[in-house]
């Protein structure tokens, strides 16, 4: 009996361990393989709801016939290395590019793929995480994208990140 109560005490402390080294985790958005995004787009992951933020109302600049899109695209669970991608992705942009923004010569756009109208950017742009893509628009029809990869390994480092994020687009605004 004394066995069974031992094992019963061992197990209850296991679990509660568990339990606070992942509040712990979650708190601290490391980003380990079921926490860092790294999860297929495809729908596999639990669902879990998206924190709403609302947009401040900004008028919209004209769609241009020649422009440069920079896409966050995203599931609709996302840990807390997702949300610090898109942030830093649009702070990186809104910093670097702020008049191309205004003027409509570059465009930010957050999209969750699990939604039926964005599913074909699945294929499109052939997805398999959540990911930042940036797209040359000549004469309202596709030039060109690229896949910006390296957000996950840069992610932990805000300026590199930046830099890359920016020095991405600014190839792309200049057709190059």
């Amino acid at each position: 009996m004394k066995t069974k109560k031992v094992i019963k005490v061992v197990l209850l402390i296991f679990v509660a361990v568990s339990a606070g080294w992942l509040i712990v985790q979650q708190g601290q958005g490391t980003s380990n393989e079921a926490d860092s995004g790294l999860s297929p787009l495809n729908g596999a992951t639990a669902a879990a709801p998206e924190s709403g933020q609302a947009d401040e109302a900004k008028p919209n600049p004209p769609v241009l016939p020649n422009r440069v899109i920079v896409y966050y695209f995203h599931t609709t669970y996302r840990c807390p290395t997702c949300h610090k991608i898109e942030n830093y992705t649009k702070e990186a942009v809104e910093a670097g590019f702020a008049q191309a923004l205004r003027d409509g010569h570059l465009v930010f756009q957050v999209l969750n793929v699990e939604e039926a109208p964005n599913a074909h950017f699945i294929q499109d742009y052939q997805l398999h995480t959540k990911s930042v893509v940036v797209v040359e628009i000549k004469d309202n029809k596709q030039a060109r994208w690229k896949d910006l990869a390296q957000v996950w390994e840069l992610v932990g480092n805000k300026e590199d990140f930046f830099r890359y994020i920016q020095s991405e687009v600014n190839l792309y605004l200049q057709g190059k």
